[in-house]
């Protein structure tokens, strides 16, 4: 992040986390296949064999997976903290951004990378990547863990 930008967010100017869903927002999550670089023969077999989509330029399984209630909640409240979206920091060495699980509303796609730390936001024609909060990664991580079904372990 460039210093200039850096000082702004530490005197808190235009660094404001991006709005999370509202009550109204319905909720999709897809599950993301195999990483490409760490898992590319097991990605070429998961595509080969299971229905597929993209989101984003990244692979996910096809039908979404259903969330349950309680857990929508906890999601909406967890996008919506502040605290998940921090200062995005490149140059890391996790062998490059792979979403584990993508989550759509209205217009945003949140692409969600476990092993970079990392939260990739679109909506419209804007794309922001944030480093996520260690706390709210670990909430958010044990959260979707449970809903890891199609993904070879």
């Amino acid at each position: 992040m460039p210093l200039l930008l850096l000082l702004l967010c530490v005197l808190g100017f235009g660094c404001s986390a991006p709005a999370g869903p509202d009550a109204r927002a319905t909720l999709t999550l897809f599950e993301g296949l195999p990483n490409q670089n760490f898992e590319a023969d097991l990605l070429t077999k998961e595509k080969a064999t299971k229905p597929t989509t993209q989101l984003i330029g990244f692979d996910f399984y096809k039908a979404p997976t259903p969330l349950k209630a309680a857990d929508v909640a906890t999601l909406r409240s967890l996008l919506s903290a502040s605290a998940l979206y921090g200062g995005y920091t490149e140059d890391k060495k996790c062998g490059g951004f792979h979403p584990d699980y993508a989550l759509q509303w209205g217009d945003v796609t949140l692409l969600i990378c476990f092993g970079c730390g990392e939260i990739e936001r679109s909506e419209g024609a804007k794309t922001t990547r944030y480093d996520m909060g260690s706390d709210q990664s670990k909430e958010l991580k044990t959260l979707l863990k449970a809903y890891r079904k199609n993904r070879p372990i």
